[in-house]
């Protein structure tokens, strides 16, 4: 069956779309998984896309651009514009003209894991005008939206995130290779960004490196450069495609940069050359510097601030703007070089399982043991690929035995760039790794062996009863829906390789043949489970209480004429006698299912949590 994986998805998605988008879809797709849309007509936004749903991208060359988004989500329920898995999806911006690759327009969409990139050779101009067939990879202005784990290389400019696209997000993205050559200097960033007001612009967990330009250019002349937050960013090397430096991270221009927050950053240069520039030319109001790992000619360069705030940090490399005497909480090598092993792990907030992993190798070791059981659980399928080569095979990778892990810091090659030579390796001394892993067998990334809901969910998984919530989640503090029980009661029941007979749509007004999970709720009423939840509807969306848990469990596992034995209303302090399904909640008790929600209650009218509800069902079939 199609989705089966998704059948147990958290109640908020169940309702949601999928739709699909191909490179050689047709001009009359429908946006079916057979009939898929081109590219454009779904970024048009078609009358049947609703917030909430996914547009996957299959895999494959996209080459039609510029593509412009005018899809429209809520802050809520946002449009979902991803990679499909397992395979991979790439836009290549050359064409005769110079426009963004993909313009996001709209609101409330997340792009999210497929490519951006751009064929032409041509690098360099004579005066400092982007190449004719070399366009801005993403130019970002709608309210909103996200880009979320892409990669985007080898285009004139990375992303222009624009003052104009409030609450918009940029997380865990690879920027590489980006820009050109003119007499002047090298051109074009990593990600240049501006900001009006509030909210914040975030830009967290992102990897820029050896851009022709700078790696994070936060830079207005015009605009204003209002309320930046970087967090967790990886930027070296920038400038070098250039034949020089440029500043990993600048924060300034020509109008005061106010609030900007640099935390958790890390850089690196090659030959300690480059610098972090704060307050370039007019100065910023209120810093916050905190907790980064700056390596650099000019560690950090801090330009007519005021508000300062810099603590926690390491600066390998001169500073400047401020007296070190001031801020004594931080770590001050000067030129005296580090010794030892400085490792950072970044998890990925979007992809469990999914990590960065930093590595400042000090002693030039061959190889370096990093400690990875704060991500993985032993058994953990893992891969670990050289972030400077993202599309090459992993360096390492395996079935995770638990402890460390050790990485090579040699005999890495960067990727080639369009139309250059490849730069040199950044190791032994440094090197980036992007962690991919999926959970040993039967396991879940949200439910590690300490959680108190492990073995029953372990348990259920191994019975085929589940295969969680996707992305090798369980989703264990999710609600479970009246569709979801369905499956999870009629497979705990007649096991795994169980299919109820198709859906007729007849048997409840509000759940057509089509809908998710029919024909588990038609036979779940067939077999006198559920009547529904009045009126003719059976209600599929709506939460299930752990007092309708009772009911269902205890006709589940003895049949629809059963009746528990009255009830004394002595069992549970908040059941009394003549509580709604009191006799089948104390029936529970008595046969060891459950012991209430603590402190002598059962919680009847609480949502049934998925954890809970693995709980009931392998102690009401008995499964191991």
């Amino acid at each position: 069956m199609p989705g089966l994986c998704l059948l147990l998805l958290a109640a908020s998605t169940a309702g949601a779309a999928d739709f699909y988008v191909s490179p050689t879809a047709g001009a009359g797709g429908d946006g079916s998984v057979n009939n898929p849309w081109k590219l454009q007509t779904a970024l048009d936004h078609p009358t049947a896309v609703h917030p909430g749903d996914t547009i996957w991208l299959r895999g494959g060359l996209y080459n039609a651009p510029p593509y412009e988004s005018h899809l429209v989500g809520t802050s809520a329920s946002p449009i979902i514009v991803r990679g499909y898995p397992g395979e991979w999806a790439r836009i290549d911006g050359n064409y005769n003209g110079d426009a963004p690759t993909l313009l996001i327009s709209g609101k409330y969409t997340w792009f999210w894991g497929f490519e951006i990139f751009n064929s032409d050779p041509t690098r360099f101009t004579s005066d400092g005008e982007q190449p004719p067939r070399r366009g801005t990879g993403v130019r970002q202005v709608g309210d909103g939206t996200r880009m979320i784990n892409l990669i985007i290389h080898d285009t004139s400019q990375g992303v222009l995130s624009t003052e104009s696209a409030n609450d918009a997000k940029i997380y865990g993205t690879i920027f590489y290779y980006n820009g050109f050559d003119s007499p002047d200097r090298g051109h074009g960033h990593g990600i240049y960004v501006q900001n009006l007001s509030s909210p914040s612009r975030q830009m967290y967990d992102n990897i820029l490196f050896q851009q022709f330009g700078w790696g994070i250019h936060a830079y207005a002349e015009g605009g204003h450069l209002d309320n930046l937050d970087f967090q967790g960013n990886v930027s070296f090397n920038n400038g070098w495609l250039s034949g020089g430096y440029h500043a990993n991270i600048l924060v300034g221009g020509l109008n005061v940069a106010t609030n900007p927050k640099l935390v958790s950053n890390y850089t690196y240069n090659t030959d300690q050359q480059n610098k972090v520039d704060v307050g370039y030319a007019a100065g910023c109001t209120n810093p916050n510097v905190t907790d980064n790992y700056f390596v650099s000619g000019q560690a950090l360069d801090v330009n007519n601030c005021s508000g300062l705030t810099i603590t926690g940090n390491t600066f390998y490399g001169s500073t400047s703007g401020f007296s070190q005497s001031a801020f004594p909480n931080n770590t001050y090598f000067g030129t005296t070089r580090p010794t030892g092993k400085k490792i950072f792990i970044r998890p990925n907030l979007y992809e469990a399982g999914r990590a960065h992993v930093v590595v400042y190798n000090w002693d030039l070791d061959d190889t370096v043991n990093v400690d990875l059981s704060s991500l993985l659980a032993p058994g953990a399928t893992f891969a670990l690929t050289d972030a400077q080569n993202p599309f090459g095979p992993p360096v390492v990778s395996g079935t995770y035995a638990g402890g460390s892990v050790s990485l090579p810091m040699t005999g890495l090659s960067p990727a080639v760039p369009v139309g250059v030579p490849a730069p040199a390796p950044t190791g032994p001394e440094f090197n980036v790794f992007i962690l991919t892993s999926t959970p040993g067998p039967y396991e879940f990334f949200d439910v590690p062996p300490t959680h108190m809901f492990h073995n029953v969910i372990h348990a259920l998984a191994a019975n085929g009863v589940t295969a969680g919530c996707g992305g090798g989640n369980f989703c264990p503090n999710a609600s479970v829906t009246r569709a979801q029980m369905a499956v999870f009661l009629l497979k705990s029941k007649h096991g795994a390789g169980y299919a109820p007979p198709g859906a007729s749509g007849n048997v409840f007004d509000d759940v057509p043949a089509g809908a998710f999970a029919a024909a588990w709720i038609e036979e779940l009423a067939a077999e006198g489970i559920a009547a529904g939840c009045g009126g003719g509807d059976y209600c599929p969306d709506a939460s299930v209480t752990r007092a309708q848990m009772g009911v269902f469990l205890l006709k589940s596992l003895l049949g629809s004429t059963y009746t528990p034995p009255a009830a004394t209303g002595a069992v549970f302090s908040d059941v009394p006698a003549n509580a709604f399904a009191a006799a089948w909640i104390e029936e529970l008790e008595a046969r060891g299912i459950t012991s209430g929600c603590g402190g002598g209650a059962f919680c009847p009218s609480s949502p049934n949590t998925r954890g809970q509800m693995a709980a009931f069902l392998v102690t009401t079939f008995s499964l191991q």
